[in-house]
Formats: C-alpha cells, structure tokens, sequence
C-alpha cells in the first residue's frame, strides 16, 4: 500500500488567520499563542522532507506575524489563503451592489 500526503497549507492558514483576526482586536496575546502553535507545527508535523515545502509557507507565515508584531503594523496584516479569497470576493460582490445602487452599470 502506498501512502499518499495531501500537500496543503490549511493548518498554517488558519493559525495565520486566527493570528490576524486576534491582532485586529489587539488580543496581542492570542497572537503570540497562534505564532507558538506554528512554531511547534513546524518542529514536530513538518519536520520530514516531504513536507518541505509546507514547512516553508508555515514557516513565512511565522515571519510574517514576527515582523507586523516588531514593527508595531499588525493592523495591516491580511487573510492569507482560502479566507482571504471569500473575503475579496465578498467585497468584491459589495462594491459592485453599491455601484449598481447608484446607477452605475455597464464594464463593473
């Protein structure tokens, strides 16, 4: 039997996630736990070469957070991943509502 690894980034997404809806309700806390939980997903589940590469997302995600956190520009921080395409698309879909209410049709 071979075992196949489904290749995804949805953990370090989520923790990702977590960490900047937390950093927008400057729950620095929270933040820092999000950061912590990466870290030790990092050092324990993707410590085999096969996930090489989800390592290195998980581990941009880490720096990401690190930076906005030392640089005091966490509320510039966005979604990453499947969220953030819901929520582009949600504003997407809000913007052209709002254009249509105003009488603006045509190339939106």
């Amino acid at each position: 039997m071979i075992r196949t690894y489904d290749i995804t980034n949805d953990f370090a997404d989520w923790c990702y996630n977590r960490a900047v809806d937390a950093a927008h309700k400057r729950d620095i806390g929270l933040v820092f736990s999000m950061i912590s939980a990466l870290e030790k997903h990092i050092e324990y589940n993707l410590s085999n070469r096969k996930f090489k590469s989800q390592a290195s997302v998980a581990k941009s995600r880490v720096k990401d957070l690190m930076k906005a956190m030392k640089s005091q520009k966490y509320l510039e921080l966005e979604y990453c991943g499947q969220e953030f395409v819901d929520k582009w698309n949600a504003d997407k879909q809000r913007r052209i509502d709002y254009l249509k209410s105003l009488g603006i049709e045509g190339e939106i």
